[in-house]
């Protein structure tokens, strides 16, 4: 990497995370494709049940809790606060976001697959206007579920999801997981698997970052840490960002950033200019808050050109488009 000094990006403050009654824990916080903060709550929870582990020789997640649950989820704005609640869902290690027509869709992380006929649905797309429920099969071993402006609903795996786990592609079928990356439509039936792309030499083994704004969705993932760009038709374009190890971006039609990779720092990124041909050679950035300090243990989510950061001080976000396009 070149030693030129970094330029900095200071995330500003955008408010606290919400408060809600005591009976709810927070689960996690995301970012819809308009902008929204969705923070995601459970009630009642006091052993932690939603992130259980397993061990069979290691630690694994297990796939759904011991009894269904209360889910809040809250809505967020500068000049507004939705509160959704969906109730009976056992889902365990949640991935969630919001249709703009105010639909919600989320999705356990885990799934086990039992006999031809006995599996678990760990997706759901609920209206609260007046409670439609939709289950269906999300896939074993999701890494991130993001919506886009046509209400395709993308949903990418780990190695777990891709090579099986649980008993997905041994014993059982490979299920959804096995396409690295999937596109749902708003009814939950799948539309579309990156791995099974005619003609295509690149393959997910593990999807380390997608980023899904407006009619677009980027991902960056392993073996060769790949940058792909799917467009409205599917159409895949790809560019390699010689970055390794990388778990989020932020991108726009002239930049790409990067979080660091392996070992680095929380507070280092990597930006480089599209091209024509390419991306150029990376550059780096130090990301840093308006108060408090940014550790890997909060969330870092990033959609669209913006970089989000979420911690017990609040939240925090900024836009790469900021940065010099040098």
């Amino acid at each position: 990497m070149p030693n030129r000094k970094p330029q900095k990006l200071e995330l500003r403050f955008v408010g606290p995370i919400p408060e809600v009654d005591q009976n709810y824990a927070l689960v996690s916080c995301s970012v819809s494709n308009n902008g929204d903060g969705l923070f995601l709550f459970i009630k009642n929870d006091p052993n932690d049940d939603v992130h259980g582990r397993i061990e069979r020789g290691a630690s694994f997640a297990k796939t759904k809790m011991p009894k269904k649950k209360t889910f809040k989820l809250i809505v967020q704005n500068d000049y507004k606060s939705i509160e959704i609640l969906i109730d009976r869902i056992n889902f365990t290690y949640p991935v969630f976001d919001i249709f703009n027509d105010g639909r919600v869709v989320i999705a356990g992380g885990r799934t086990q697959w039992r006999s031809k006929d006995d599996y678990d649905l760990n997706g759901l797309i609920f209206d609260p206007s007046n409670g439609e429920r939709i289950r269906f099969l999300a896939g074993d071993g999701i890494a991130n579920l993001s919506i886009d402006n046509n209400s395709r609903i993308f949903i990418s795996y780990f190695d777990e999801g891709v090579f099986g786990n649980n008993g997905w592609n041994h014993p059982g079928p490979s299920g959804p997981g096995a396409g690295g990356l999937c596109c749902f439509n708003g009814k939950g039936e799948l539309d579309w698997q990156f791995n099974s792309v005619d003609g295509s030499a690149e393959f997910i083994s593990d999807c380390y970052a997608m980023n899904v704004f407006e009619e677009y969705a980027y991902v960056y993932y392993y073996t060769d840490f790949s940058l792909c760009e799917i467009d409205q038709e599917f159409k895949t374009t790809f560019w390699k960002p010689n970055v390794s190890g990388c778990h989020s971006f932020a991108i726009n039609n002239d930049l790409v950033v990067f979080s660091g990779q392996y070992n680095d720092p929380c507070t280092r990124f990597f930006a480089m200019k599209r091209l024509r041909n390419g991306l150029s050679k990376p550059q780096p950035v130090s990301i840093n808050l308006e108060f408090g300090k940014l550790k890997k243990a909060h969330k870092t989510v990033c959609r669209g050109d913006h970089i989000h950061h979420f911690n017990p001080d609040g939240w925090f976000k900024a836009s790469i488009s900021s940065l010099k396009n040098s």
